[in-house]
């Protein structure tokens, strides 16, 4: 259900050049009670509920002021077999309509390689250019080479 807030339409400037938008989510830990019976990223039970956040920002001189933001502690997963999107994607239509994204020659989503990302971002932007954050993009080039060096996963401090 959309906030008062959400439903208030606030379109991007006419004529809007580039906008981005940033996706990207991170657990939040609650308490046993308020956890469903959904399996954890290890293949445990889940023990955080996912917050998910986007960011919608114009590029150039459109910039100015705070970037539009929208959030939900939901799953952005749906499966191919679900007929609605989740929550989350619900939302992020209306911020994205509210935002202007359409309305941009150039729309870019940025997210760190998380197959949710990509999977909302392509159903629901799919004109969009997709790029991967640089910290995630740098990343993946050490895994590798420490792997071809036979040296296991580093772990995060």
């Amino acid at each position: 259900m959309a906030s008062e807030d959400e439903s208030e339409a606030r379109p991007a400037a006419p004529g809007t050049e580039a906008m981005c938008c940033g996706i990207d989510g991170t657990g939040v830990p609650v308490r046993p009670g308020e956890l469903s019976e959904s399996q954890g990223k290890d293949g445990g039970k889940a023990r955080t509920r996912e917050a998910k956040i986007a960011v919608f920002r114009a590029g150039g001189a459109e910039a100015a002021g705070p970037p539009r933001r929208s959030a939900a502690i939901d799953s952005a997963a749906s499966r191919d077999t679900d007929l609605e999107p989740s929550a989350f994607a619900e939302r992020l239509r209306r911020e994205a309509r509210r935002a202007g994204f359409a309305a941009a020659r150039v729309k870019v989503v940025l997210g760190d390689g998380a197959k949710w990302i990509w999977n909302v971002a392509s159903e629901l932007f799919p004109d969009a250019v997709e790029i991967v954050d640089l910290w995630h993009a740098q990343e993946h080039p050490w895994e590798a080479g420490r792997r071809s060096r036979g040296r296991g996963r580093r772990r995060h401090a």
